[in-house]
């Protein structure tokens, strides 16, 4: 999974600062979701490091 999240952001060109910059979007998704124990924050901002 962290492969194809990598791949998506290489391919997509999303930048660090693009994913930093909407974290809050984590929390909104969150809400939605229905298993909502899933926080998408730590693993964006492990994405977000990754070249």
């Amino acid at each position: 999974m962290k492969e194809d999240l990598i791949e998506s952001k290489r391919s997509l060109k999303i930048t660090k600062e693009e994913i930093l910059s909407n974290l809050d979007l984590a929390d909104k998704m969150r809400c939605n979701l229905n298993d909502t124990s899933i926080d998408a924050k730590p693993i964006l901002m492990q994405l977000a490091e990754e070249e």
